[in-house]
């Protein structure tokens, strides 16, 4: 989720912490410290850069975004109901 507060880094930023955390010698940690961004920011960019290079298993960006648009709308995790009978609907056969 974005920081209203915080404008969203530009596509060469963001990959560029991601090639420098890979590279040899570097760090996550080091590479958030040396850029000023949080850490777990940089890790999720440097993971998914490997999986879209094939050096680790997981969903593309692209796989992702059509898992997201295949998913049935209105089930009550994302409407944010707690009502454990709609739960139920969803588990029985």
């Amino acid at each position: 989720m974005a920081n209203p507060k915080r404008p969203d880094c530009p596509a060469e930023f963001r990959a560029e912490a991601a090639r420098l955390a890979r590279s040899p010698g570097r760090t996550v940690v080091g590479v958030a410290r040396d850029l000023v961004v949080a850490r777990e920011s940089v890790r999720r960019r440097a993971r998914q850069a490997e999986i879209a290079a094939g050096r680790a298993d997981g969903l593309t960006t692209e796989e992702r975004e059509e898992v997201r648009t295949l998913r049935p709308r209105g089930h009550p995790g994302e409407t944010g109901e707690r009502d454990p009978v709609a739960w139920a609907a969803l588990i029985e056969p």
